[in-house]
């Protein structure tokens, strides 16, 4: 989903400056609109944290000893692990 909505937004942005470029008077919105995304969606940034490499280690490390649990397993799991520490 996130790869999908990157190539919308990158298509947007194409739009939006080819539109710029032929001197057209276009704005942002309008072409958020004809795509059928918001602006905020087009501006939004990931903040990455250094936490997410680590929990996905440990994700990793769970999945691969643990192969029968599911989501709701794992969940927990991590969540005891993160709250001891």
């Amino acid at each position: 989903m996130k790869i999908i909505l990157e190539k919308i937004c990158n298509i947007v942005f194409l739009m939006f400056a080819l539109l710029q470029g032929l001197n057209k008077a276009v704005s942002l919105p309008l072409v958020c609109q004809a795509f059928g995304i918001s602006q905020t969606c087009y501006r939004y940034q990931a903040k990455l944290c250094s936490d997410n490499s680590h929990i996905a280690d440990w994700l990793v490390r769970l999945t691969h000893s643990e192969r029968n649990w599911g989501f709701g397993l794992c969940y927990m799991s991590l969540r005891n692990l993160i709250d001891q520490r």
